[in-house]
């Protein structure tokens, strides 16, 4: 057996942009109702972490076909960079509290204050998070943007339409 994974969408008979039509649509689908149903209630640092490797996954596919989409995918995953890097900044405070604690400073009057400013932090870019998520991301328009990008506006890598 492979090692290469395989998607049970994925005809390797087909063409990579009718591939593509197929399956990205249905990844970027299921990473939009992740964080809907994340965010629905207060997330978790481990919700949001899943979110984070989510839309990790689902950018790392997007740019392997760069070449079979236009500006429209860029948009995309410059979208997606956006929204990881705040989620990475939610996570960064939750490994240093984390490492304080571990390292046991927690109990000293300065890792208490630092704590402390590390979870005030926390609280500000998790409520900027999911302002920026509702705004921008959680909009029936943008889901239906990316189907229509991702589902019919492939190209080939010559220019060419499928």
């Amino acid at each position: 057996m492979s090692n290469v994974m395989r998607h049970r969408d994925w005809n390797a008979t087909d063409s990579c942009v009718s591939n593509a039509r197929k399956v990205l649509p249905g990844l970027a689908s299921k990473f939009l109702a992740l964080g809907r149903e994340t965010l629905a209630a207060e997330p978790t640092a481990g919700q949001l972490h899943r979110l984070r490797l989510a839309g990790k996954r689902l950018r790392y596919s997007l740019e392997l076909f760069r070449g079979h989409y236009g500006a429209d995918l860029e948009g995309i995953i410059q979208t997606l960079k956006t929204f990881q890097g705040a989620l990475g900044e939610i996570s960064d405070c939750d490994a240093t509290e984390d490492l304080i604690c571990s390292e046991g400073l927690a109990g000293t009057a300065g890792g208490a204050a630092l704590l402390q400013a590390i979870e005030s932090n926390r609280s500000f870019k998790v409520r900027m998070f999911l302002l920026s998520w509702r705004k921008q991301l959680d909009r029936p328009q943008l889901e239906q943007s990316w189907m229509e990008t991702l589902g019919s506006r492939a190209v080939r890598s010559g220019g060419n339409a499928d």
